[in-house]
Formats: C-alpha cells, sequence, structure tokens
C-alpha cells in the first residue's frame, strides 16, 4: 500500500478559457473541483495503477469538510486530521489554450501545533509498504517537520517531494530517503547527486521537464527520456511521475525501471488538464 502525505490539502477549481488576458473578463467553458494537493494526486495516479492508497492530511474549516466531500465522492480513500482552528486552502488553475496552465495556490491555514498531526501521520503510515511525503507546509509549521517525518518512519520506502527550505532540510538528512527534485532545485540547494547519495540517500531523482528524469542510485546513474506529447498541462505531472516510481518500486522494480513507469504516467497526466488523472497515451490530445 502506499500512504500518501499532503500537509497542505486544497479545494482545486480548475476552468477552462479559451484564452487568458490580463485585465479582462473570462467566460468557463467548463469547470471541475476536486481534493487537491501534491499527494492527493499522487495517490490518485497510484490508485489508477491497481495500487491500494490511502491519502493523509490535515484540515480546517469549511473549505476542509468540502476537501474531505470531494475526496468522499471520489471514493479516494483518506485519513483526515481536523485542525481547531484556520481554514484549508483552495487553489485556483486556470487552463488556457497555447500555453501551460496558470496556477493561483492559496497559503493555507496557520498551525501553531504541528505534533497532533504528525502523530496522526506516523499512525497512519505504519502498515504501508510505501509512504509520499509531499508538497508544501502550511505556515507558521518550521522547514524542519517533513525531514523529521521521513526520518521517523520505519519499515517502509519513503519519497519526498517538496521545495524550499523544506527541502533543503531533507536534503541534509537524505539517510534512506528517495528525494524527487528538479534540476533548478537541485543548484539552488548547493548539493550534488553524488553528495546526497554519499549521506545515505536510496536515489535522487532530478526532473528535467521535457528533457525526462535523471536517476542516480545504488544501482548507477540513468537517465530516462520524457515521453512526447502535445501537453493540455503539466500540473500535476510529477506527482504523477512519483506515483508511477513508488508503484513501480513496490512492484520490485529496479530504479530505473521505476522511472521509466513515472515517466510514462507523467506523460500520461499531461494528456489531461485535471491534475493526478492520466490518459492513454495514444490519445490524440485535448
Amino acid at each position: 500500500m502506499l500512504v500518501t502525505v499532503t500537509s497542505n490539502p486544497a479545494v482545486d477549481r480548475v476552468l477552462h478559457v479559451a484564452r487568458l488576458s490580463p485585465g479582462e473578463v473570462h467566460r468557463a467553458s467548463w469547470v471541475v473541483l476536486q481534493a487537491g494537493g501534491k499527494g492527493l494526486n499522487c495517490a490518485r495516479a497510484a490508485r489508477t495503477l491497481g495500487e491500494k492508497v490511502l491519502a493523509v492530511g490535515p484540515l480546517a474549516g469549511i473549505t476542509g469538510k468540502h476537501i474531505a466531500r470531494l475526496a468522499e465522492e471520489e471514493e479516494l480513500p483518506c485519513s483526515w486530521f481536523w485542525l481547531d482552528t484556520g481554514e484549508s486552502r483552495n487553489c485556483l488553475l486556470l487552463v488556457h489554450e497555447g500555453m501551460d496552465a496558470t496556477v493561483i495556490n492559496e497559503q493555507g491555514p496557520v498551525v501553531a501545533d504541528w505534533e497532533p498531526f504528525l502523530a496522526h501521520a506516523r499512525a497512519s503510515c505504519r502498515h504501508a509498504g510505501a509512504v509520499a511525503l509531499c508538497g508544501s507546509l502550511p505556515p507558521g509549521v518550521p522547514a524542519l517537520a517533513l525531514a523529521e517525518l521521513a526520518g521517523s518512519l520505519e519499515g517502509s520506502s519513503v519519497y519526498v517531494d517538496t521545495s524550499g527550505e523544506a527541502l533543503r532540510q531533507v536534503l541534509r538528512r537524505p539517510s534512506g530517503l528517495c528525494i524527487k527534485v528538479n534540476r533548478q532545485e537541485l543548484e539552488d540547494s548547493g548539493y550534488s547527486p553524488g553528495a546526497v547519495l554519499s549521506a545515505g540517500a536510496a536515489a535522487l531523482l532530478v526532473t528535467r521537464g521535457a528533457h525526462g528524469v535523471d536517476v542516480h542510485s545504488p544501482e548507477g546513474f540513468v537517465h530516462v527520456p520524457a515521453r512526447p506529447v502535445q501537453a493540455v498541462s503539466t500540473v500535476g505531472a510529477g506527482d504523477c511521475l512519483l506515483a508511477g516510481l513508488a508503484v513501480g518500486r513496490l512492484r520490485g522494480m529496479p530504479w530505473h525501471e521505476a522511472a521509466a513507469l513515472g515517466v510514462t504516467c507523467a506523460a500520461a497526466s499531461c494528456l489531461d488538464p485535471i491534475p493526478g488523472r492520466m490518459k492513454p497515451l495514444e490519445h490524440p490530445g485535448p
């Protein structure tokens, strides 16, 4: 089973407009709402691959109730932790012709005490074959929180996909982890793949957009090229890549084969405007 932990879930509101022009009035041709956040996208994709999943995250307020209802309507297995104060966030994704989607993310609830959620997350991950820690932290949560959670999980393969200072904290303590970063994030961190592996990481995946993925592991280095597609939206493609990688590893694939499955999932995600959903690669396009 794959358990995903989304530290800052959201209501994803995906709208399609023919074109996007700042300062003008737009009318959406369609709107889709779903429970959102990187871990939920990852769980959604892994379930599509036939894997048993559980999505874990903290929720707050009326928006939190909306997230829970949307996940229930989707029949996505979830284990929520309810915060006493604050309001979960909304994320707006504008899908338009001729360019990638435009994304506007709210910050999410301010969290003063993160320890109760960490205890809930650890308990939820107890019987997982793999755990994916995904996305940003809510305001008020120390950047070290994800690294501490990752280091406390025993008996599971742990994957981390985050950014900013939270990512730097994970890279300082990578022992046993599979860490997914993009090329720019790795350069900004000041760490080299060799240094991360030498510090004990299980693997380091460096995504390069349309140029594919570099896989660094004790098995060696391999570059997995991207699958060429006519992308509708790349939002959520990295989450689907992580899902494919984790599912592949759960099924006994070596790192390069699991990464290839992840790259295929990412390409399939780019054909669908809704994050975490995938279309067959033979699909002709939007």
